[in-house]
């Protein structure tokens, strides 16, 4: 295994997935729906604190929205363009490729969470200074967001494993589909006790 293989190959994809429509349609809609969040309400620091964990939330979706579906075409569609004979000819390994774009998908991922984390910053600071004389006490930053934010990384890291262990195997809808279905048992099993409790 050849390390600055690895990262040639995930730079490269990478790139391919950033340069496509789909990444800067997603990103525009999701920071338009986390501007939306910011929008006020009736109490000033209790929406302040939904908005904070509504933000978290979206920013974890949208990280693993966008690594099934653009890592369920990376390998079938090199497949599809014979780009993955003209890899595999080279002096490389079936692993390198794979973890090339497994990498690629870290490096969305890692795009993702931090860009909508930045976006989620700049609301919460903007709604703070907006309603300042209404807001009385409470922090403006959240106090785990440093720990929220590698939460949501490693949420999209675990959805890139799978998606990239199903994608050597499988077609695009087949990959989707399996992978909405392990994340909704996730959350199903992550919000299972509020749903007892209630």
């Amino acid at each position: 295994m050849d390390l600055h293989v690895i990262f040639t190959i995930g730079e490269y994809a990478f790139k391919r997935i950033m340069t496509g429509w789909f990444i800067r349609m997603f990103v525009g809609a999701c920071i338009l729906l986390l501007v939306l969040l910011f929008l006020g309400g009736p109490e000033p620091e209790k929406a302040l604190l939904e908005h904070r964990d509504m933000a978290g939330w979206l920013i974890g979706l949208a990280a693993m929205l966008l690594v099934t579906i653009m890592g369920a075409t990376e390998i079938p569609r090199d497949v599809d363009t014979q780009v993955i004979m003209i890899l595999l000819s080279k002096p490389l390994t079936k692993a390198d490729v794979v973890l090339g774009k497994f990498l690629g998908l870290l490096y969305v991922a890692a795009f993702t969470v931090l860009v909508l984390t930045a976006v989620s910053l700049i609301g919460c600071v903007g709604y703070k200074l907006m309603n300042l004389e209404d807001v009385k006490s409470g922090s403006l930053l959240d106090q785990n967001l440093f720990q929220k934010t590698v939460f949501n990384f490693l949420q999209g890291m675990l959805v890139a494993a799978i998606v990239i262990l199903l994608s050597t195997r499988l077609n695009e809808i087949p990959i989707i589909f399996l992978t909405a279905i392990y994340v909704a048992l996730g959350f199903f099993f992550m919000y299972l006790r509020f749903l007892l409790i209630d």
